[in-house]
């Protein structure tokens, strides 16, 4: 019972606040989790994409100063900044001279229960030796 000049709020005030605050924070964590969840993604992909792109590039650099091409099939696991990924890499020979390969790279990881996996595709040309 309230007394006559006195202020504040009662208990069923508080709780009713506390209802409709805890309501409100709910209705807004679920999207930033759900929107962390694909900044995850983002993060990961785009660095598996950086990851494809150099080995790719040193597969490359190898056949023009070796004049070779590496095993037709490799398999392992590297580390990324904060992620562990498995990747694949296949070659096989498409010239009639044996210069010219088509390889097949990909990168696989886990996150969040799921396994994720960026392909890429290249040509690489094996020069000539004179």
């Amino acid at each position: 019972m309230k007394k006559c000049g006195q202020r504040g709020f009662t208990l069923i005030e508080i709780l009713l606040c506390v209802v409709i605050l805890s309501t409100g924070l709910i209705v807004i964590y679920r999207p930033m989790l759900s929107s962390l969840e694909a900044l995850n993604y983002v993060y990961c992909r785009l660095e598996a994409s950086d990851m494809i792109s150099e080995k790719i590039w040193e597969l490359q650099q190898y056949a023009y100063e070796k004049g070779a091409m590496l095993q037709r099939m490799t398999r392992g696991v590297t580390m990324g900044r904060n992620r562990v990924y498995h990747y694949q890499m296949n070659s096989k020979s498409i010239g009639q001279k044996d210069n010219l390969f088509e390889v097949d790279y990909s990168l696989t990881w886990h996150e969040g229960g799921k396994r994720n996996s960026l392909n890429r595709v290249a040509y690489v040309i094996v020069p000539q030796k004179i």
